[in-house]
């Protein structure tokens, strides 16, 4: 747990940090969507095809998030019903986790009240962190893929549109300054991620191991339910 809070705020923190970079980034990305609309019909397809594979990410990962917080809450409340309908109710904690000075007390409804609406807020505060932080590398990315197709077809089409060597070399500074912009906005995205996502790769292991244990752990007493069923 200790790991999934100290990635959470860290998240948090980098998007704040970072917060002015990547305003700037979303305005470029704004600005493309505009300039999109005077394309041709062709360009406009590119456009339009990485701007849905961006919508679709971001889909993903609000599914993913909501489904990964609301795990353990949902597992906790049904087995304290099913305790409830079987006669023998007693107080599931939302996550199985042993806490200093108040341990012993953990299982005081007043105590556990609070430390489940604990649990259940940070489980919340987690999942619109992800929601937040993890689609927006793949999206910019996604919009960076876009362009750069853009400004391949267009490379090979310059020569063949070009009417005179004049509107040849403008098109090229065109694109020139084109590709010098999707180079700063990918040179901003690794310095500003890199560190996290080297953190990410090495902690990913310990979490999935983790959370794995923490959604099979269910005391020997838990396995009626499955026998009833």
């Amino acid at each position: 747990m200790s790991i999934v809070g100290f990635t959470v705020a860290f998240k948090h923190s980098l998007l704040l940090f970072h917060r002015k970079s990547i305003r700037e980034i979303i305005k470029i990305i704004e600005r493309d969507y505009e300039a999109a609309i005077g394309f041709t019909a062709e360009e406009k397809d590119t456009v339009l095809k990485h701007a849905q594979l961006g919508t679709s990410i971001c889909k993903f990962w609000v599914i993913v998030a909501f489904i990964t917080s609301m795990m353990f809450p949902v597992k906790s409340i049904v087995l304290m019903g099913y305790y409830l309908v079987k006669g023998e109710f007693k107080l599931v904690p939302l996550m199985d986790l042993s806490y200093p000075f108040i341990n012993d007390y953990k299982n005081i409804p007043v105590i556990f009240g609070i430390l489940f609406f604990s649990c259940f807020c940070f489980a919340v505060y987690a999942a619109t962190a992800y929601i937040a932080f993890d689609p927006l590398v793949p999206v910019i990315v996604a919009h960076t893929c876009g362009q750069l197709e853009l400004i391949s077809n267009r490379l090979l089409k310059v020569f063949v549109n070009g009417k005179n060597m004049e509107e040849i070399n403008e098109n090229l500074k065109d694109i020139n300054i084109k590709l010098v912009e999707i180079y700063r906005i990918i040179d901003t995205v690794q310095k500003n991620f890199v560190v996290l996502y080297e953190f990410m790769m090495k902690t990913t292991t310990f979490l999935i191991s983790f959370s794995a244990f923490q959604i099979v752990e269910v005391n020997l007493s838990d396995f009626d339910m499955v026998i009833a069923i």
